[in-house]
This record gives C-alpha cells, structure tokens and sequence, in this order.
C-alpha cells in the first residue's frame, strides 16, 4: 500500500495594482499538480494581521512600549470575552516573523482534533540580538545582552497582562527559533 504525500503551497503574483492568489495541491502518487483556487485582491490592503490584531503593553522593566501580537480562537469568535471558555496559550519569540505560520498550524490542528483551540501571542522584539541573549560574545562587540531583563519582561509583565485581560487557562507554551530556541531552552534550565 502506498501512501499519499500531499502538499500545498500558495503563490501570491503582483499584476499591476492586484494581487493574484494560486493555491496549488500537489499529490505525489498521482504525479499532478493541481490548482486548487484562485482570488484577487486589491494591492492597498493591509492584511499584516488577518490571523489576529496587534496590542502596545507598556513595560516598566524595559522602560519601552512592546507591540504583541495576539490571536484568539475562532471557537471564541475572537473575542476577549472570557464566558466562552478558556484557552491554553502559546508564547512566540519573534512573533513578527512567525506569528502568522504559527496560527495557521494551531489552527490546523485544532480542526483535526490535534490539540485544543489556543490563544497566540507573539512577541515583536525592538532589538532581537539584545532581548534574546545573555552574556557578551566578541563577536557582536558593543551588542547590549537584555535577555535577561526580557525574560523577567515575559514572566512579571506579559504573561500577567495576557491572563487577566484574557480567556487563558494556566498551560502555556514557549516557542522560539534559532536563537529564539536558545531562550527557550536556557529559561528551561
């Protein structure tokens, strides 16, 4: 018996002022590819956040304002509003890179009863190197390693206010990249 491999991906084509939309269906056994869909848009548009909206906290341990990125269930219809249940969170370092592809998958796996509707947050950093490391290294000289006062960030301010404004229950769980994952895994430790 042979199993099917099937992949999807979407192309986005600039034609004059509209954008062009092709999701395309790949299905190895069969050997074809297959245009599954095709949607125009304007160009205008701002769809930066069409998974979720963006929030200013502002931080006293920073001393700045920081952009986070939430995205609510659609179970809850993407509200704040805390009598339709309660959710799991996910934390995401470099939210602005990958706060859409996260959802996407949370969302995914949630209509395949893969796990249950969850909450986003992504996390925009001003300054990645700076919120992401510790320590100094001679190769970044000059380079200010926050790490430390964002984590305390994280855990005093962020996750507090993400819990008392909204529907969140207490399983959490902390995603990062690169040196993202690094975080992750020295706040494990």
């Amino acid at each position: 018996m042979m199993a099917t491999i099937l992949c999807e991906a979407t192309a986005v084509f600039n034609f004059g002022l509209s954008k062009t939309c092709f999701a395309f269906s790949y299905c190895a056994n069969a050997n074809k590819l297959v245009l599954i869909s095709r949607r125009r848009r304007n160009a205008q548009e701002d769809q930066r956040f069409t998974t979720g909206f963006s929030e200013k906290i502002s931080s006293k341990i920073l001393g700045e304002d920081r952009e986070i990125l939430i995205h609510i269930p659609k179970s809850n219809g993407g509200s704040k509003i805390k009598d339709r249940g309660q959710y799991p969170v996910i934390y995401l370092l470099d939210g602005n890179e990958n706060f859409n592809s996260v959802v996407s998958i949370t969302e995914h796996m949630e209509e395949t009863s893969l796990c249950p509707p969850t909450i986003v947050v992504g996390i925009v950093h001003t300054n990645r190197l700076s919120d992401l490391t510790t320590g100094s290294d001679k190769e970044y000289k000059g380079a200010v390693s926050n790490g430390e006062k964002f984590m305390s960030f994280v855990e005093k301010e962020l996750i507090p206010h993400i819990d008392s404004t909204y529907p969140t229950t207490t399983y959490k769980t902390f995603i990062g990249h690169s040196v993202g994952g690094l975080t992750v895994m020295n706040t494990l430790c």
